[in-house]
């Protein structure tokens, strides 16, 4: 399987070791109401899709 190289990415690979894991923690005052119109949606009602808004490595990690 072919792999990719490049200058640095030992580094990287380091540092993406050295971030810690974070658990997302949802806002429902930020979420889309439901589709019935009947209040905040909750994660049946997108079928589990999110945004995630942040640092893309510590919503990766999450």
């Amino acid at each position: 399987m072919p792999t990719l190289n490049w200058i640095g990415k030992a580094a990287v690979v380091k540092h993406h070791r050295e971030v810690p894991f974070r658990l997302l923690e949802p806002v429902p005052e930020l979420s889309l109401p439901s589709p019935s119109g009947s209040g905040v949606g909750d994660e049946g009602d997108y079928g589990g899709n999110l945004i995630v808004q942040g640092d893309n490595l510590h919503a990766l990690k999450a």
